[in-house]
């Protein structure tokens, strides 16, 4: 059975940066979710949360 992998999340408030961070992170080779979680009562603070992918993908059906 394989491991599971580790997340690592980053805190990033600006949203445009949020973005800029997880496309950079994907084009490396990361796996990448936002993730929005209650700081208190009425807000939110949002992360980008980063884990390493899968590399091989079997049985993949490549259109034409």
């Amino acid at each position: 059975m394989a491991e599971s992998p580790q997340a690592f999340y980053l805190r990033i408030a600006n949203q445009a940066d949020r973005v800029t961070a997880a496309s950079i992170l994907y084009a490396n080779g990361y796996s990448v979710q936002p993730v929005r979680r209650k700081k208190n009562g009425r807000s939110y603070e949002y992360l980008v949360k980063f884990w390493i992918g899968q590399q091989d993908v079997d049985d993949v059906e490549v259109p034409e």
